[in-house]
């Protein structure tokens, strides 16, 4: 019975935690940092790089950027709505 109520009080957590995700970017300035965020967190790239230290660091950015988008539960298609956005704010 505990287990059941840890659990279900596990849930309660995370649908609250994504609802905060989702009200910090659903505004128009929300929007803008989060077109931000994919951009500097590579989320349209490949992590590879020939130096180790620098792969490390870029993956921990779209590390970043793959719990932001979980949250938000963002999908490709959405990514690429992003993107294009991103091309007007450069």
């Amino acid at each position: 019975m505990r287990q059941i109520r840890a659990t279900q009080e596990w849930v309660r957590a995370q649908l609250q935690k994504a609802a905060l995700y989702h009200t910090t970017f659903s505004s128009p300035s929300g929007r803008r940092v989060l077109i931000d965020l994919a951009k500097e967190c590579g989320a349209a790239r490949t992590t590879y790089d020939k130096d180790a230290r620098e792969q490390a660091r870029l993956e921990g950015r779209r590390q970043v950027w793959l719990h932001i988008s979980k949250m938000l539960k963002l999908t490709e298609a959405d990514l690429h709505q992003l993107i294009t956005e991103g091309k007007d704010y450069e």
